[in-house]
């Protein structure tokens, strides 16, 4: 087994501990409380904005989250963006060089996240449809994406020479989530949110090209693995009631 498979393995197993603790525990205070209140639709309002702000990046992301015991939020999230991140990349060099004007590093593809959030709030009403709740978090994020790379000056620095890589095709990232955050009713089922995150790379498939490796430095829904550690989401959403 390897190392991404064990970590994996340790992610899931953490979320089904803590679940079954909320279920055992909401079970023994109010046999009368509904297991399953409804689910929850959000979009990410951070994403377009931050894309307005950045014409090397674009982004669109939603997620859907189940209200169980109004304690445990099992959530899935998916995604796209798209990154021009030329002015990061060299990870294909053993020191930054400076590049040539029509240089290229493009990364492109969906995302898809795993995870669960914990309400925090010790006041929960069990008679109203959606209620405010106050979250810790986590998630497992995967993504399977495109990069091309064009003109991407490559030294020896030993031999003095100077070569220029041309490459595309597909690898896949992945990374870990801890998330906090706060989400309210505005009206009616509608809600606004915002969360916090510490995002925390584990891997990224390297692809040969030649005698070289390509070492992916951006994955959609991450970001930069070095620099964009941190991140966040504003969210519109509405919940969808369950009624027996």
């Amino acid at each position: 087994m390897n190392r991404i498979s064990k970590y994996i393995l340790k992610i899931i197993s953490i979320l089904l501990l803590w679940s079954n603790a909320f279920f055992i525990v909401a079970g023994e205070n109010d046999e009368s409380k509904r297991t399953f209140y409804g689910f929850s639709v959000d979009f990410d309002l951070a994403d377009p904005f931050l894309s307005a702000l950045n014409p090397n990046r674009f982004g669109v992301n939603a997620s859907v989250q189940a209200d169980l015991l109004r304690t445990v939020f099992p959530v899935i999230e998916v995604g796209y963006a798209t990154y021009e991140g030329a002015s990061y990349y060299s990870y294909l060099t053993p020191e930054m060089i400076e590049q040539p004007p029509n240089y290229r590093y493009h990364v492109n593809g969906t995302y898809y996240k795993i995870g669960v959030d914990f309400n925090l709030l010790s006041s929960k009403d069990h008679t109203k449809n959606a209620i405010p709740i106050g979250f810790l978090g986590i998630r497992y994020g995967i993504s399977p994406f495109n990069y091309k790379i064009e003109n991407l000056m490559v030294k020896d620095f030993y031999w003095n020479d100077e070569t220029y890589l041309n490459a595309k095709g597909s690898t896949i990232g992945q990374w870990a989530e801890f998330v906090a955050g706060v989400r309210t009713p505005i009206y009616k089922n509608f809600c606004l949110g915002v969360s916090a995150r510490f995002r925390q790379f584990l891997y990224i498939k390297e692809k040969r090209e030649g005698d070289k490796v390509v070492r992916s430095s951006f994955a959609p829904g991450f970001g930069e693995k070095e620099n964009d550690t941190w991140g966040f989401r504003y969210t519109i959403s509405y919940f969808f009631p369950f009624t027996k």
